[in-house]
Order: C-alpha cells, then structure tokens, then sequence
C-alpha cells in the first residue's frame, strides 16, 4: 500500500515539473515573438519612406 503512495507523489512530483517546463517553453516563444515583432515595427517607424535621395 505505501509503494503506491510514494508512486503516486512520484508521478505528481513529475508531472508538475513537466508542467513546470512547458510554461517556462511556452513563455519565453511567446517573449522572443513579442521581441521580434517590436523589433520589426522599430525597423518599419525608421525606415520611413522607403528611399534615399543622394545629391552630388
């Protein structure tokens, strides 16, 4: 009887830490999309018109 309690804790015990990853994995693709998609909106705010005018 005790040999499945410790079991079921075992399980939980690695269940959670799975759970625990799978948060950490889903956070930081979201945080590198985020920073992505800042970086791409500073890139389109300075590029302004689209050309360069060259005098000589």
């Amino acid at each position: 009887m005790e040999q499945k309690s410790e079991t079921n804790q075992e399980n939980r015990a690695l269940s959670k830490a799975y759970d625990h990853v799978l948060r950490q994995k889903r956070m930081n693709e979201s945080l590198i999309k985020w920073s992505l998609n800042y970086s791409d909106l500073l890139k389109a705010n300075d590029s302004g018109m689209g050309f360069t005018l060259y005098l000589l």
